[in-house]
């Protein structure tokens, strides 16, 4: 069997929103080769930890003041696969809150979706 290691340039834009004063909203994205689980691809920093509920995935935000956060985000990555010819690939765009509250994407009432694109990139 023959693996490739391929080059994916992932593009996610939309909004988010924290919902609540001081409460965190983290942005990650899994990914998912010929059907298997899906895990996630951020890098990690050398303090990052891993697992779902751990990473900080690629990014996180706080409102420190008495206010929700509700802000547009824009998330690429080049990702690097390793698959063999044929091989479905999934990504996925996640997002979680730093406790028992709900976050958004979109953001509450917003009429924008969310846009995703892949491109594959000649190696």
């Amino acid at each position: 069997m023959s693996f490739f290691q391929g080059k994916i340039l992932l593009n996610f834009s939309g909004m988010i929103n924290t919902n609540g004063t001081n409460w965190r909203a983290w942005i990650d994205v899994y990914r998912s080769i010929n059907g298997g689980t899906f895990t996630g691809i951020a890098p990690q920093g050398s303090s990052g930890t891993t697992g779902a509920n751990n990473s900080a995935g690629f990014f996180g935000s706080v409102r420190a003041d008495a206010s929700r956060l509700q802000a547009p985000m824009n998330l690429q990555y080049l990702d690097s696969p390793t698959y063999s010819l044929g091989n479905s690939i999934v990504y996925t765009l996640y997002a979680r809150s730093g406790g028992s509250y709900n976050v958004e994407v979109p953001g509450a009432n917003e009429q924008e979706p969310v846009v995703s694109m892949a491109t594959e990139i000649a190696a």
